[in-house]
């Protein structure tokens, strides 16, 4: 994981796929959105890309790729058909209800398997490191079954476990990382210039590393890398401006289903479902690039429209 923290270590290949991450980012997404309007034989191709983007991520053993691709799928079907939510159909709340909860079942299993293989076979119940460990007397555990607890104890501290290190970095005295702090890749483009640990060593997670959180192993929080460059007071006027910006872009695909707006809804969904664990957009290179390129795309086609 300190690769992180440097230059991404990247082949021909990857720099590659930098430079065509927007034009991959608009593919799939428009390609569900629009799935109605696609020939049988585009529809095939989409189903094989996505499958072998899942198999590529279990090969790995990466649960992130699984959650990505559960995300958009998700997020554009609802989008296409918006009069889902307006006019409640009780059979296809139904169908829609099973396919999602079957789909996080899915996730949750791999991932249950993946923390096993990561533990020795066992899943851990103590974090030697930061000295925590699960309660078992917790309401929300006590009441399952002996084999469920720890399964259940290991997704919620994935998916909570970054607010503990900000509950601990809203202590420390204010910081500045230049304005890249807030993002692996930024930081490492800047420090291959002004040397390693400049600017990284800024970022509260750098800072409460003392504590035993690791700042590349653990997740934190959205808003704790966030802070690292606007401080805290800014991150709430950050997420007010996400929030606006989400708003319009949703009016966009549903009313206008303007293009750019569907692929920057699925980059806007992707870091919003992640808030709890990391900066997951702007922090690593092809969303980062997809993100800003498509951003200004829509930027351009939403002003035409206006």
């Amino acid at each position: 994981m300190e690769a992180l923290a440097t230059v991404e270590k990247t082949t021909l290949f990857g720099y590659l796929s930098q430079v065509v991450s927007p034009v991959l980012w608009l593919a799939i997404p428009l390609a569900i959105f629009f799935w109605k309007s696609l020939d049988r034989l585009k529809k095939i191709f989409l189903l094989i890309v996505v499958f072998f983007e899942i198999v590529s991520w279990v090969a790995i053993g990466t649960n992130k790729g699984l959650f990505d691709i559960l995300i958009v799928v998700s997020w554009m079907v609802i989008a296409a058909n918006p009069r889902f939510i307006s006019s409640f159909d009780f059979r296809g709340f139904l169908k829609s209800a099973v396919l999602i909860i079957g789909g996080l079942v899915a996730v949750l299993y791999f991932f249950a398997i993946g923390q096993e293989g990561r533990g020795g076979g066992e899943i851990p119940a103590y974090d030697r490191s930061a000295n925590i460990q699960l309660d078992y007397d917790n309401w929300l555990i006590a009441a399952l079954p002996d084999g469920a607890r720890l399964p259940f104890g290991a997704v919620a501290s994935y998916l909570s476990q970054g607010y503990y290190p900000l509950s601990i970095a809203l202590t420390e005295p204010p910081t500045f990382s230049y304005g890249v702090g807030h993002s692996h890749y930024y930081t490492g483009i800047v420090q291959s210039f002004v040397g390693q640990g400049v600017i990284s060593d800024k970022t509260y997670p750098a800072l409460i590393e003392k504590y035993g959180w690791d700042r590349y192993g653990k997740w934190h929080t959205m808003y704790t890398w966030m802070a690292s460059d606007i401080s805290f007071a800014g991150v709430i006027v950050f997420v007010f401006a996400l929030g606006g910006l989400l708003a319009k872009v949703w009016c966009d695909v549903v009313y206008r289903h303007n293009p750019p707006a569907v692929a920057l809804l699925a980059l806007l969904c992707i870091m919003v479902f992640y808030f709890p664990a990391n900066n997951q957009v702007l922090a690593f290179s092809r969303t980062a690039n997809a993100f800003w390129v498509i951003l200004v795309f829509w930027g351009l086609t939403r002003s035409r429209k206006a």
